[in-house]
């Protein structure tokens, strides 16, 4: 009661309230970099994982179990929301981002499982590149002079890594540049989907398509391994 009162009458609010009011003021642009940033760090960390596991799993199945155990945890908390949250206004987008994250997945883990870590690190920032002339192309979004210079100062950043012509192209690399293009096919499929679902129904359709696809081929690259 005192609480509510000294909100009430101007004085500080709770501590609580005082964080998130915090949060929401800050621009929508800074508060997406900020969990870009914790977004990297995990993803880095996911690297390292699947570089280690790939020395005794097939990356098909590092993709399964990368799936399906968000999917299971994922599931019980929704189902806790009540009932809606797995509706979608777009299933065929669903299936489609579903179908592409999986590619991207499948073949970012076979390029950590050929080529160095830092490597497939630099090459992955080719993402930038492809999303951003995707969004151009297919959303009809527009980029100033400074976007446009970025995106090609990454694409020779790329052209740099990859060396063309001077000597056969690593197939990791080759393999790492493909996921980038299936990822960035990804992020736009998922910019269309978010104007009508929520984040938590695409993931959970994402998770849930490949992890169907996916469960055939790593049963059968688990059952060789262990035979």
């Amino acid at each position: 009661m005192m609480a509510a009162m000294t909100h009430a009458d101007g004085g500080a609010p709770p501590e609580g309230i005082a964080r998130q009011s915090l949060w929401e003021r800050l621009p929508p642009n800074t508060r997406g970099m900020l969990l870009m940033a914790v977004f990297a760090c995990l993803v880095s960390l996911l690297h390292v994982i699947v570089r280690r596991l790939s020395q005794d799993l097939h990356p098909m199945e590092i993709a399964f179990f990368r799936t399906a155990v968000p999917l299971f945890i994922l599931v019980p908390m929704l189902m806790r929301q009540g009932t809606g949250w797995w509706r979608t206004s777009r299933p065929g987008l669903q299936f489609i981002r579903g179908v592409l994250g999986g590619a991207a997945m499948v073949t970012w883990f076979y390029s950590l499982a050929m080529i160095p870590v830092g490597d497939a690190t630099a090459l992955s920032f080719s993402v930038v590149v492809f999303t951003s002339v995707g969004a151009v192309l297919f959303l009809s979004e527009r980029m100033g002079l400074r976007r446009w210079a970025a995106v090609l100062i990454g694409l020779v950043g790329t052209l740099i890594i990859l060396r063309p012509g001077t000597q056969a192209m690593e197939p990791g690399a080759v393999v790492a540049l493909a996921s980038s293009l299936f990822w960035a096919a990804t992020l736009l499929v998922v910019k269309v989907l978010t104007r009508t679902d929520s984040g938590m129904t695409i993931v959970f359709y994402s998770s849930m398509y490949f992890t169907a696809i996916a469960a055939v081929p790593a049963y059968y690259y688990g059952s060789i391994r262990d035979s």
